[in-house]
């Protein structure tokens, strides 16, 4: 069914709905899968594909996870929004990490930029 989803409908929108719909649903192996089918279907990876990806990871706590697909995202010179470090914040965060951790963890990453 994901893969008729996919074919008919406008390239991004239903891949970021399928995935966003299975995180939220805690069907992880089902985000993995959609996101495989995009792939196989050609379906672009623009920023929203990326930050919903990245928030159905953050919704699992997979840190390591989240962080390569956004290394896979800038790889892609895709453009990364407010959105995108919102979330990885907010994970972060979440998970404990205190203001100067979240600082070198955002820096690691190239969220942030050496001042």
């Amino acid at each position: 069914m994901d893969n008729l989803y996919l074919q008919q409908c406008h390239p991004g929108i239903c891949g970021c709905c399928l995935i966003n719909g299975y995180a939220n649903v805690g069907l992880f192996h089902k985000v993995v899968s959609t996101v495989q089918l995009a792939a196989k279907f050609e379906i672009p990876e623009n920023t929203s594909f990326y930050n919903a990806v990245i928030s159905a990871c953050a919704k699992t706590y997979d840190l390591m996870e989240m962080e390569r697909v956004f290394n896979r995202m800038k790889d892609k010179q895709c453009q990364q929004n407010e959105l995108t470090f919102s979330i990885m914040v907010d994970t972060y965060r979440k998970e404990g990490m205190n203001d100067k951790q979240l600082k070198q963890e955002l820096l690691s990453n190239g969220c942030l930029h050496p001042q």
